[in-house]
C-alpha cells in the first residue's frame, strides 16, 4: 500500500496522508490492488510476456512524485480506453473499467 504508483488516490492527494497521518481503511488496500492489477494487465501480455518499454505506459509512474502520480491517475480515469490493448480479455477489461 505504500508504493506510490499503487497507492489509493486519497493517499496521494493529501499532504497529511503523505506524512503518514492517516487512519488505515481497507478500501485503500482494495484500490491499491486494482492499481496493481491495471499495471500488470498493461505491462504484460497473456500474463507472462513483458512488453517492450515503449508499450508500457505506466513505467514512468514508478519514479514519479506522489502529486504527479495522482494527476496521472486522474487523467487515466478519463482516458483509460486509449491504454487498453486489443489482446486484453474482454472480461478483464470490463472488470478494470468498472473498478476505475
Amino acid at each position: 500500500m505504500g508504493t506510490i504508483p499503487f497507492m489509493a488516490l486519497d493517499l496521494l492527494s493529501n499532504t497529511w496522508c503523505q506524512r503518514g497521518e492517516v487512519k488505515h481503511v481497507y478500501r485503500y488496500d482494495l484500490e491499491s490492488f486494482i492499481w496493481v492489477f491495471i499495471w500488470i494487465s498493461l505491462r504484460y501480455k497473456k500474463g507472462a510476456l513483458l512488453l517492450p518499454p515503449e508499450s508500457r505506459p505506466f513505467d514512468e509512474r514508478a519514479t514519479s512524485a506522489a502529486t504527479i502520480c495522482f494527476e496521472k491517475k486522474l487523467a487515466f480515469q478519463y482516458t483509460m480506453e486509449e491504454f487498453y490493448r486489443p489482446d486484453i480479455e474482454k472480461a478483464v477489461r470490463a472488470f478494470l473499467v468498472e473498478c476505475v
